[in-house]
This record gives C-alpha cells, sequence and structure tokens, in this order.
C-alpha cells in the first residue's frame, strides 16, 4: 500500500492519525505549523500544548464514543505494557459531596467501585459532609514526554513532518490522495463549517517541584472533586470541579470550564468567572482551583501546596464545537478537488480518544468501519514488532 494520506495539524490528533496509518501501510505527510515542543510559543488556541492527559471518557460527547474509546483504551493499554515511556496508571477517584448516580461510562473502567468516605485512601475535605463517587484504575499520559516520544517514533518509522502553515488556496495542490484534518479551533480557516465556533477556556496550575506520590499499591492517586455549587461554580451557576493529576515532573491543578470564543486575533470573548480569584505566576485564576485542591492535599495526602515553590500557570482553549449535539467531526467532505477526512472537536478529550479516532480514520479510508477491532490488532501487531 502507499496512498499518500496528508495531515495537517501537528497536536496529539494530528500525530496519532499519522502515526497510525503509517504503522497500518500508508505513505503519510504532516504539515504542521506548530508542535508540542520546548521552544513553543503560548498559544491558547494550541490545546495540545496544556492537556491533562488523562485517558478518562467523562467529557466526551459523541454518538461513537461506544467504538472510538474502547479502542483508544486498548492501544493505550498495550504501549503501557509495553513499556513505552510517559504513560502511567493511576488510581483514579470522582468524588462528589452529595449522593450522585453511576457514570454512563462505568462499564469501561477498569476495577471500577463505588467509594465513600469510608473508602482508603478516598480525597475529601476536612469535615465535608457527604463523600460519595467511584474510584477506578486509569492509565494517563505524562506531557510533554508522551507526545515526544510520538513525533520521535513516527518520524524513525518512516513518517515526515513539514514544518509549515498551510492555507486554504494551498491544499488543492498539496500531494496527497487524501487529507486528514486534525487542525482543531483553526478548522474553520481552511475548510466548510456548519456549526458556529464554541470554545471552553480552562485554568491550570502546575507545581513543577512537587514529588511524584504513589498509594500503597504502587499506583499514582488522582482525582476530579465537585464540591458543589456553593463552593464553586461557573457563571450559570453549574457545580465546577477541581482536579489534581500528579505526574513524575509535577503536578496539575485543575480547572475550569467557561464558554464562549476567540475573535480573529486569538483574543477571548466569552464568560468570565466572577467568583473569587487568586493571582499565581502573573495570571488569575479561579480561587478554588488552588485553595479547595489545597485543602483536600492536605487533608487526604498531608502534604502542603505552599511547599513548593516552582509554580506555573497556564491558559488553554479545548475546542469544544457544538453545546447541544456531538461536537467531534469525524466525517468526510469533498472540498478542495479532494476527499478531506475531519477528525476534531474533541472538546477536551483529544488524548483520550486520539488511538480510536484514528483507528476509526483507517477504517474510513478502508471504507469499512465495522472491522475497527482488526485494525486494532494489525495495528498492534506491528507495533509490537518495532517496540521489541
Amino acid at each position: 500500500m502507499n496512498n499518500r494520506t496528508i495531515i495537517i495539524g501537528g497536536g496529539i490528533s494530528g500525530i496519532t492519525t499519522a502515526l497510525c496509518l503509517q504503522l497500518l501501510g500508508y505513505e503519510t505527510v504532516v504539515y504542521a505549523e506548530q508542535l508540542v515542543t520546548e521552544e513553543a510559543p503560548e498559544d491558547p488556541k494550541f490545546a495540545s500544548l496544556y492537556p491533562a492527559a488523562s485517558i478518562i471518557p467523562h467529557s466526551v460527547r459523541s454518538e461513537k464514543m461506544d467504538r472510538i474509546f474502547p479502542l483508544s483504551q486498548q492501544i493505550f493499554e498495550f504501549l503501557f505494557e509495553a513499556g513505552v515511556q510517559g504513560i502511567k496508571m493511576h488510581r483514579h477517584f470522582e468524588i462528589f459531596e452529595e449522593q450522585i448516580d453511576e457514570p454512563a461510562y462505568a462499564g469501561f473502567l477498569k476495577n471500577y467501585e463505588r467509594v465513600d468516605r469510608k473508602t482508603s485512601g478516598v480525597p475529601m475535605r476536612k469535615n465535608s459532609g457527604t463523600v460519595a463517587g467511584w474510584a477506578f484504575d486509569s492509565l494517563f499520559t505524562e506531557w510533554p514526554i508522551y507526545i515526544y516520544r510520538l513525533y520521535e517514533k513516527y518520524r524513525e518509522w518512516g513518517g515526515k513532518i513539514i514544518r509549515k502553515k498551510v492555507s486554504a488556496e494551498e491544499i488543492s495542490a498539496l500531494e496527497g490522495d487524501v487529507i486528514c484534518n486534525c487542525t482543531g479551533i483553526w478548522s474553520s480557516e481552511l475548510f466548510e463549517e456548519t456549526e458556529p465556533l464554541l470554545v471552553s477556556k480552562g485554568h491550570l496550575v502546575y507545581l513543577k517541584d512537587a514529588p511524584l506520590i504513589q498509594d500503597s499499591n504502587g499506583l499514582i492517586p488522582s482525582y476530579n472533586y465537585t464540591a458543589g455549587s456553593s463552593v464553586y461554580s461557573d457563571p450559570s451557576g453549574n457545580a465546577l470541579d477541581v482536579y489534581f493529576y500528579p505526574r513524575s515532573n509535577g503536578w496539575i491543578l485543575g480547572g475550569s470550564r467557561l464558554e464562549g470564543e476567540v475573535d480573529r486575533y486569538g483574543r477571548w470573548q466569552g464568560k468570565e468567572y466572577e467568583g473569587e480569584t487568586v493571582l499565581i505566576d502573573g495570571v488569575k485564576i479561579p480561587q478554588p482551583i488552588y485553595e479547595l485542591n489545597r485543602e483536600i492535599i492536605q487533608e487526604t495526602y498531608d502534604l502542603n501546596l505552599d511547599d513548593f515553590s516552582e509554580v506555573k500557570t497556564k491558559i488553554g482553549y479545548r475546542y469544544v464545537r457544538t453545546r447541544n449535539k456531538p461536537g467531534i467531526r469525524l466525517e468526510s467532505s469533498q472540498e478542495h478537488g479532494k476527499k478531506i477526512i475531519h477528525n476534531y472537536g474533541h472538546g477536551g478529550a483529544g488524548v483520550t480518544l486520539s488511538w480510536g479516532c484514528a483507528l476509526y480514520i483507517a477504517g474510513m479510508l478502508k471504507d469499512d468501519i465495522n472491522n475497527l477491532e482488526e485494525l486494532a490488532r494489525e495495528l498492534k501487531n506491528n507495533l509490537q514488532k518495532r517496540l521489541i
């Protein structure tokens, strides 16, 4: 097979799609204005600079989720077991200070269990009342270590990356049978888009000198914690969660989800947090991201956030794309005289769904999306040959 496929976009969706297709026998070339590198300029529109990078489907909105998430999970588990650098296993908690129904995605989770305040290791605030939720084993990618490995292996296994911003006028001249559009928030500059631009702004705090912590089973504990709308909410009054994701290169604290859009100059045009804020690293962030996490971490792990001095704050945009219907665009169109396959609008689940979406695209290229498990087996076989 030597069908030449062009991938536009060098973030997690673009490089994973390119690597997947390369391993399945396609000749691929990636065109990317930006890559995730140490020298990359701060750009909140380039979501792959700022992922929390969990392999959890809690922010997925797609009618294809039942197909693409298990495939993604399967490939991540294979890479983890193969010892690929930048993938770790966590014991993850999703905790609420109220009784909560089981999540729709519970059936996808490994070693899933319901938990309460009596459960060993459950995160909680001091003097919190009801504590309920669930825990499960989940893979996390360590950023940017993981995506660096994808770039490295893609080039090593025959892929080519061209650092170039592609304009709409240039697409028809690209030497490829098919174009995979993995441009995220920039898609409407190149291709037709029927949905209005909808973006979710998020705040992240990095504690670079915080230690990696492990539980008694050697797993890394992490959590999403919802204390209720009276403690932390968006401008519409909906309860927001905070999260704590330890990595070997520091901790990540989040998060926020503020809806809006960006103008042609990349400036935020949307909702702002209306509660108390705190200034960290020269950036105003919602106070609960730091203070609520501080309280939970102190109570649960007996560690004080004030003991860490290397603190960095970042703001990034998730391309949600639509509000009232699934936002992920995994479909083809005919534009610029070429077949275009779209892969964007993951809304914060780009890492989570990266391998599943890549395999779905491979199925579309073969005009057969009913045998994705067979493609996953072929992909794992080819990975195994190269990784051993």
